[in-house]
């Protein structure tokens, strides 16, 4: 009976968890969803506000506190440990596209499931269900890796002045026939937070409004 319990509660996250990833597509593409991105504002200013503070303030106690140890021991004295592993799967964590996204914390993000004790790991980056932790690491190290090679990428086509459509439509985060709504929104801001560290470390300058170059 608890096996039981317990592949219904981690077949029904798993679906929590993909729904939700599902309408993240869909509100970055302005498609099949009643709110999206660029629908415009339906509530006062006030309204709209409140909603993203409470937002982000819950989302900031997921991420802060619910991953830490002295939180999952206190959890898996209530439930069993098997449920708690099922609950951090829904612990959505940053990625580079996002609108609210920040390219350093996807790299510490990424650097830190490296110490996480687990089992199993799933991925919606193509890589499934994974049960070894070498093969897991050495996935993950590919992963990250792609970051540095999008950045060498970047920087040896700003060889040429290029605008930021010029980039989005080169398409560094996905191959150059994807043509899915949400590809130029994820690629403009992709790019944006590469630009804005390789001018901070000085290795691109913006040579006009809106262009873009090597030194």
């Amino acid at each position: 009976m608890k096996r039981v319990l317990m592949l219904t509660y981690g077949a029904v996250s798993y679906a929590a968890f993909f729904l939700t990833f599902l309408y993240a597509i869909g509100f970055l593409g302005n498609v099949g969803v009643p709110k999206s991105l660029d629908s415009g504002p339906v509530d006062p200013w006030q309204t709209a506000l409140a909603i993203d503070l409470g937002l982000l303030s819950l989302f900031a106690v997921q991420h802060s506190v619910m991953a830490r140890q002295g939180f999952k021991r206190l959890l898996t004295g209530v439930i069993p440990e098997a449920a708690e592993r099922i609950r951090a799967s829904l612990k959505l964590e940053p990625t580079s596209a996002d609108a609210w996204s920040n390219l350093a914390d996807f790299e510490r993000s990424l650097a830190r499931v490296r110490d996480i004790d687990a089992r199993v790991w799933v991925s919606f980056h193509h890589a499934g269900v994974i049960d070894d932790r070498a093969t897991f690491l050495a996935k993950l190290d590919r992963f990250a890796g792609r970051i540095a090679e999008r950045e060498a990428a970047l920087l040896d086509y700003l060889a040429e002045p290029r605008t930021l459509d010029e980039l989005i439509h080169h398409r560094f985060l996905y191959p150059p026939h994807a043509q899915l709504s949400f590809i130029d929104a994820a690629e403009r801001r992709t790019i944006e937070q590469h630009l804005a560290r390789l001018m901070n470390q000085q290795r691109v300058e913006q040579c006009a409004p809106d262009t873009w170059r090597r030194p």
